[in-house]
């Protein structure tokens, strides 16, 4: 299975492997160069839902020979890192082998699912909202910190500026 072969009933299937029951509802959400879906569950009639997000489930295919295994769990262990910190972002989900990453068997479809949470962006920042904004991008670096990124590439002037520069013109 490619990844442009992804389908409806493959993105079904993979989120049902980790224990969830789907209503069979789903919508694609926007992405650069993942795919990402809502996908509706179908819970019990009887439960008293705490919010109208917690039907549904985020589920995230990444896109082949982007990332590898070991970049993307790097990336799922700081979203958690960030979470334990307060810093408000959603971790992905833990599945059932432990992990937070699964794989569509005999592909190379690497995914993971979050939980659905609500979420805006104001149409203009105030100045308090700014001067929170700032204190929260540094607490951000400062648990960033607190963990060696091993596996993640590293994002500069050379690696995607010039390089991608020179492509273009030798090109």
């Amino acid at each position: 299975i490619l990844f442009n072969q992804l389908t409806p009933d493959l993105v079904l299937e993979a989120i049902e492997a980790q224990g969830h029951r789907c209503t069979g509802r789903l919508q694609p959400l926007n992405s650069m160069e993942n795919r990402v879906y809502q996908v509706e569950l179908d819970l019990d009639e009887n439960i008293e839902l705490k919010s109208k997000y917690e039907r549904d489930r985020i589920i995230k295919f990444y896109r082949p020979g982007r990332w590898t295994k070991e970049q993307i769990l790097e990336e799922h262990q700081f979203l958690q890192d960030l979470n334990e910190a307060e810093i408000p972002v959603v971790p992905p989900q833990v599945l059932q082998d432990g992990s937070t990453l699964a794989q569509i068997p005999n592909t190379k479809l690497w995914y993971c699912i979050f939980p659905r949470v609500g979420g805006r962006v104001p149409d203009e920042f105030s100045k308090d909202q700014l001067k929170f904004l700032g204190r929260l991008l540094a607490r951000l670096h400062i648990c960033g910190e607190g963990r060696q990124a091993t596996q993640r590439i590293k994002i500069d002037q050379t690696s995607y500026g010039e390089a991608h520069l020179k492509y273009l013109i030798d090109q």
